[in-house]
């Protein structure tokens, strides 16, 4: 979705995941871990994003893409 706004010339100003809580059949351990999940679906984030934008030829740095990344968590 990002990488269609990003071609039809919208200017993403960030992108919001949800770092759900959805317990033991989605996460092997969740206790005590939701944090790292969470850390770890931002950075997967980045990573899309890092490859979107080359693909509109659109280079931001590292720091701006962060600055794009924002997190909700959410217990479910």
């Amino acid at each position: 979705m990002v990488r269609s706004a990003l071609e039809h010339g919208v200017a993403v100003g960030g992108v919001n995941i949800m770092a759900m809580n959805y317990g033991v059949g989605a996460a092997s351990d969740p206790e005590g871990q939701m944090d790292r999940y969470a850390i770890e679906a931002a950075t997967s984030l980045f990573g899309q994003l890092r490859n979107a934008y080359p693909e509109v030829g659109q280079t931001p740095s590292d720091a701006e893409l962060w600055q794009q990344i924002g997190g909700t968590p959410v217990i479910g």
